[in-house]
C-alpha cells in the first residue's frame, strides 16, 4: 500500500481519565480514504503531557 504522507494525530483531552475509559478509531488517508498502518497516535492532556501512545495496526486501527 502506498501512502503519500506520514500522518501524526494528536488528541487533546481536557477531562481526567477514569479507569475503564478508552479511545479507539481508524486513521485514514484524506485523499483516498485508505487506512494508514504504522501511524503514531498520541493522547495529550490539557497541559500537553502525554497520557497514552500507540501505533495503528495493519488496518489503520488504534486503541488507547
Amino acid at each position: 500500500m502506498r501512502v503519500k504522507a506520514l500522518a501524526f494525530v494528536a488528541l487533546v483531552v481536557t477531562a481526567t481519565t477514569a479507569r475503564g475509559q478508552g479511545l479507539r478509531g481508524t486513521v485514514r488517508d484524506s485523499t483516498g480514504g485508505q487506512p494508514i498502518p504504522g501511524a503514531v497516535i498520541v493522547l495529550l492532556d490539557s497541559a500537553g503531557a502525554t497520557l497514552g501512545r500507540n501505533i495503528t495496526d495493519e488496518h489503520g486501527q488504534f486503541r488507547l
